[in-house]
């Protein structure tokens, strides 16, 4: 009779059956092994994908250093300003007294390592013998720039025909803390910027305080009206 019949799954086919009931899919046992274990675990290892993508640190974000270079002509120093700060100040050679270095305020047009040395009738490639030393480091102004030197003695003096001459260890240094469109000051004058960045009083100090020095008390003559009038005898200094 039907109602006496029994029959049973084989064991695979309750497997299959309670997976079904419970929401787990149905794949073939290759396919399982060959994406690496059961469907359960696929999932578990998306979960944990997805909560480690959200929690993944963020990148901080890149900080912009605003950066000038600022050389006293004066001092025959070159300092590195970072947000008002100067964090690094080096001895330097500038313009001969007929080959005055410029002044004004430039842009770093372009970094050359090992650069060529091109004059008239004259090329000297990288090497010891290159004026320009290991670095060069262009300005807006043409032919001008900071570079190295195959002159070390002349640092600290008015040598160059106007480019600003640093040592070479010196401005491979420099070469790799600045970038193009950094601002480069020549300054000529000795400001209160300059006295605060390199020391030293201004020159509008410096040029009272000699001229103190250099004048004797006034002296009372009589006018051509009478009247007493102020005179300075100079001691022979020309101003």
């Amino acid at each position: 009779m039907a109602s006496g019949l029994r029959f049973s799954l084989p064991r695979g086919d309750h497997e299959a059956a309670h997976r079904q009931r419970i929401g787990l899919d149905l794949e073939d046992e290759g396919e399982v092994s060959r994406r690496g274990g059961s469907a359960a675990d696929r999932r578990r290892r998306v979960k944990g994908a997805r909560q480690g993508a959200r929690s993944a640190p963020q990148k901080p974000e890149t900080r912009t250093v605003e950066r000038r270079i600022v050389v006293s002509i004066p001092d025959r120093k070159l300092a590195v300003i970072e947000d008002g700060k100067a964090v690094k100040i080096y001895r330097v050679a500038v313009g001969a007294k007929d080959s005055a270095s410029p002044a004004g305020e430039f842009k770093i047009i372009n970094r050359i390592s090992q650069p060529t040395y091109y004059a008239p009738g004259v090329v000297i490639p990288a090497g010891e013998d290159n004026p320009l030393g290991p670095r060069w480091i262009g300005l807006s102004l043409s032919h001008f720039g900071i570079h190295g030197t195959n002159q070390p003695r002349s640092i600290g003096r008015r040598a160059s025909h106007g480019c600003i001459r640093m040592r070479n260890a010196d401005v491979e240094e420099l070469f790799e803390r600045v970038q193009v469109g950094d601002t480069v000051v020549l300054a000529v004058e000795r400001t209160e910027e300059i006295a605060r960045i390199f020391g030293g009083a201004p020159a509008v100090v410096l040029t009272a305080v000699a001229r103190a020095a250099a004048t004797r008390e006034p002296v009372a003559e009589a006018s051509g009206d009478g009247g007493p009038e102020q005179k300075a005898t100079s001691s022979g200094q020309q101003q």
